[in-house]
């Protein structure tokens, strides 16, 4: 198989049954304790085919400032109801949220509309289990998951400083 230099979907879609990507999991693997940087991911992709990002250099450089757009929005945050949120959330186009075109959004507008609250709070339940998931492989003790849970609930609680 030829090696793929550019993709032709909007974004790769890295499989882990992919050669390329097995490849690249071994030599993380490989550099133990020392660790992989961004750099060293892409460097060793340079060398070994080109397989696993976007080489087109006005595909990339596109690619980049669409990157560069998402990071910008995703910076803001903003005082809601007096709780410091994320100022916008990106919201996918599909039956769930009534959008036809994937868009960012204002957390206040999300708030305001019935399918769209009900989205994000799905969204971010579901983040919360993954999450929680990631803790299970830690083997927590049992003082070690009573202070997450005790952290999650005073998380959901209304600040009792700001009480009226």
């Amino acid at each position: 198989m030829e090696p793929t230099t550019d993709f032709d979907d909007e974004q790769q879609n890295w499989s882990l049954n992919s050669d390329a990507v097995q490849a690249a999991i071994r030599f993380i693997r490989k550099q133990g304790k020392k660790g992989v940087t961004a750099e060293d991911l892409v460097a060793w992709d340079a060398k070994h085919g080109k397989r696993l990002f976007r080489w087109n250099d006005e595909r990339a450089a596109q690619d980049w400032r669409i990157h560069q757009a998402r990071l910008f929005l995703n910076s803001f945050r903003g005082i809601f109801e007096r709780m410091r949120v994320r100022k916008f959330m990106q919201i996918p186009a599909n039956e769930d949220t009534g959008l036809t075109t994937a868009v960012y959004l204002d957390t206040q507008t999300i708030s305001e509309d019935t399918k769209l609250r009900g989205w994000a709070i799905d969204n971010l339940t579901r983040k919360m289990q993954s999450l929680a998931s990631e803790l299970r492989f830690w083997k927590l003790t049992d003082d070690e998951r009573k202070r997450v849970l005790l952290l999650l609930e005073a998380s959901l609680m209304p600040d009792q400083r700001n009480a009226a």
